[in-house]
């Protein structure tokens, strides 16, 4: 008998290991297929971005291009000329332009010039057609990418090719010529011939199969308007991706056949040690505890079990402790007092997930004792349990300070490590300048990404300009602030409300912005206000926090000359002193957490 449980536990096993293997490399393979084709996706928008973002510093771009396609005779220089233009070539790039670079040639100017020399050739045309040339050559020097160019789609179903970083196929690199004519249907192409209608200059990503060989690439479009709303070229950037998949997934597939194969051995081997060496301790095992379950005699218990203890394997240690787990259960109140232990151990751990949120936010204040145009004051009140209450603010430089409101909808320890997660992201991508909705969305996709927990929050975030009190913001489902000043308390007209962080990727954030006027405060909190409860289980609710903030503004008389520290902490207290009236000895079940920006000084 003992021999069949063994096989059918061995069965299992197997059984379970081969659907574990299968779904196991399923999974890696999409994963590292979405992951690549995220991080293909950002590396590539960004350099198209920086590309289409130099061609549109040419004044004239819609001139150039146009004249690129329709007269490219007079703009490539032929190799039989080089020598007879060369001197002419550098007075016009050097000399007539010494004033102004190329791009910045207004088109009037430009069509002034544009005459062809006694070569055919328009050598300002010819200067421009170098420049932006260069611009393709250096992208190619640093992207991964096989083709990198530039074309204009025609309406005779072909497409005008402008100029090449660089093309690879079987054969090696080559250029297209300028002028040169490829079959290129838009009602091939739906997302770029729907981009293009739309005028959104939204990058288009295809995935396709090439026409020569049937190999899958990847190809990237972004159309360039002009100030009218009319196409000027399209960028594109192309990629093969059927070589890459195939290798990523022959050597995933190696990996996970030596793995089965490994396990496979290894369990043959156990089946052959548990014949052998099993099935007896198994069976002594039955008897002595089916005698004891029929006597509950603890001592024949030990004695029966005490043969086992020769054995020079785990069945060894299994009988000593099965023996002295017999022994235990005479001690009742000492296992009691050993789960006493274990709790008040697990006490101590929440205390320091508590001390480890506490410790991420600021709690030195005045905050900035060497600027006297502003303060900043923020407070917290945590409930009993660990709450998921954050605020932060950081200076980015010497005229920005980033100021960040948040709330995550969880409690616990793995509330506060995803904590840390967001404040090390969020301050990390905010050093590097970028717009508080690029910000956000980029926390967002890293958040989401890692998430195994499935946590989310909600978040305000904000960019502050000491030196004018502009304010750049953007929220991801967070309670709108509040402007407090000497004309009342009313929320921000401009405030945009998002999605929430940390649920899905590639979601995209609004950004918007005001000023916050001298003598005027930013008042930002959690709706751990709100939901406050009293003693009728009521919650305090939004008008009474308007009503203690607008108490402790209008009772302020020659707010001008109060203390603006001063100013900002009475109006964290009087919203904290409400709440805890209105809750009063009942405990609170969220925290309350307020920050206050204060602006002092004139407009510069």
């Amino acid at each position: 008998m003992k021999h069949s449980v063994v096989k059918k536990i061995i069965t299992i096993c197997i059984v379970l290991f081969c659907i574990s293997f299968v779904c196991n490399a399923v999974n890696i393979v999409l994963f590292y297929r979405d992951l690549y084709l995220s991080e293909l996706d950002e590396e590539t928008a960004w350099q198209l971005s920086e590309l289409t973002g130099e061609l549109k510093e040419y004044d004239a771009l819609e001139y150039w291009m146009r004249s690129f396609r329709t007269n490219p005779a007079g703009v490539v220089l032929p190799k039989d000329e080089e020598d007879k233009t060369h001197g002419e070539w550098h007075r016009v790039h050097g000399v007539y332009y010494d004033n102004y670079s190329i791009k910045d040639i207004p088109e009037e100017e430009a069509e002034r010039e544009m005459k062809d020399d006694e070569t055919g050739l328009s050598l300002p045309l010819h200067a421009c057609y170098v420049q932006i040339a260069d611009e393709f050559q250096n992208l190619s020097r640093y992207t991964r990418m096989d083709s990198i160019s530039c074309f204009y789609p025609a309406e005779d179903g072909t497409a005008i090719m402008l100029f090449t970083g660089k093309v690879t196929d079987e054969s090696g690199d080559y250029d297209y010529a300028l002028g040169q004519t490829n079959p290129f249907s838009l009602d091939l192409h739906p997302r770029l011939k729907k981009s293009i209608s739309e005028g959104s200059g939204e990058v288009v990503r295809e995935i396709m199969n090439s026409s020569v060989d049937g190999r899958r690439f990847i190809q990237y479009y972004a159309p360039l308007y002009s100030n009218k709303g009319e196409l000027i070229c399209v960028v594109s950037e192309a990629l093969w991706l059927s070589d890459l998949i195939r290798s990523i997934v022959k050597g995933i597939l190696i990996v996970e056949v030596l793995n089965a194969l490994f396990h496979l051995l290894i369990l043959l081997v156990l089946l052959h040690l548990l014949k052998k060496s099993v099935g007896q301790p198994i069976l002594m095992l039955e008897k002595a505890v089916t005698a004891y379950a029929d006597d509950k005699d603890t001592d024949n218990f030990v004695r029966a079990l005490a043969p086992m203890g020769k054995l020079n394997n785990e069945f060894a240690v299994l009988s000593e402790e099965t023996a002295e787990m017999a022994v235990e259960l005479r001690r009742y109140a000492e296992e009691n007092l050993a789960l006493a232990e274990e709790k008040k151990h697990l006490e101590g751990q929440l205390q320091m997930a508590v001390a480890l949120r506490h410790q991420l936010m600021p709690d030195v204040f005045p905050a900035f004792p060497d600027e006297d145009r502003l303060e900043i004051y923020a407070d917290q009140v945590a409930c009993e349990k660990i709450g998921g209450d954050y605020y932060d603010f950081f200076a980015i430089d010497r005229d920005h300070i980033a100021v960040v409101m948040a709330d995550i909808f969880d409690g616990g320890t793995a509330s506060a490590l995803f904590m840390v997660a967001f404040k090390i992201i969020l301050s990390q991508i905010a050093s590097y300048g970028l717009p508080p909705s690029k910000i956000m969305e980029i926390v967002n996709n890293r958040l989401s990404r890692y998430n195994e927990d499935n946590l989310t929050l909600s978040a305000w975030f904000g960019v502050y300009e000491i030196s004018t009190g502009r304010v750049t913001a953007v929220n991801a489902a967070h309670e709108c602030p509040l402007i407090v000043s000497g004309n009342g308390v009313k929320e921000i007209e401009e405030d945009i409300c998002g999605f929430i962080l940390g649920l899905s990727e590639g979601i995209s954030y609004s950004e918007y912005s005001f000023t916050l006027e001298s003598g005027s405060h930013l008042f930002l909190y959690t709706d751990g206000i709100l939901n406050a409860a009293g003693r009728s289980e009521e919650p305090f609710g939004y008008d009474r926090m308007i009503k203690a903030l607008s108490d402790a503004n209008t009772s302020a008389e020659g707010r001008d000359k109060e203390d603006l520290y001063e100013s900002l902490q009475r109006e964290v207290g009087a919203v904290q002193d409400a709440v805890l009236d209105f809750v009063g000895d009942k405990a609170l079940s969220v925290d309350i957490s307020m920050m206050v920006i204060g602006r002092r000084g004139s407009l510069r």
